[in-house]
């Protein structure tokens, strides 16, 4: 006959297991050309990295998105943005998942988490 009530056992090693320090270092994710964050490379980040780059306030703005070729964040990377959306290849990876992991959270005896 089968018992309805959990095994104390199963809990204690989910416990356990739950319970292990684990050394994550902080990870910081972004999407190339994605400039106001929202998730997609649309002609609004186009259009908000023209107002930042004339000077115009934008919020929410992440330069690091907006900044395709990584060289400083100017009116040439909305232009690049513009050609990925006509379908034009561009060699920048704008659209791409970017994941930037800290490295002041090294740990030298961190294992990869995979």
């Amino acid at each position: 006959m089968l018992s309805s009530k959990p095994d104390p056992r199963s809990a204690l090693s989910c416990t356990v297991l739950f319970a292990s320090p684990l050394s994550v270092a902080a990870v910081d994710n972004y999407i190339r050309g994605d400039a106001d964050a929202d998730g997609a490379v649309t002609v609004i980040d186009v259009a908000m990295i023209q107002r930042h780059t004339a000077g115009l306030s934008v919020s929410p703005f992440d330069e690091r998105a907006a900044d395709v070729n990584d060289d400083g964040l100017d009116i040439v990377d909305a232009a690049r943005i513009q050609r990925y959306l006509a379908g034009i290849e561009t060699p920048y990876g704008i659209g791409e998942l970017v994941t930037v992991k800290s490295p002041s959270d090294y740990d030298e005896y961190e294992l990869p988490v995979m």
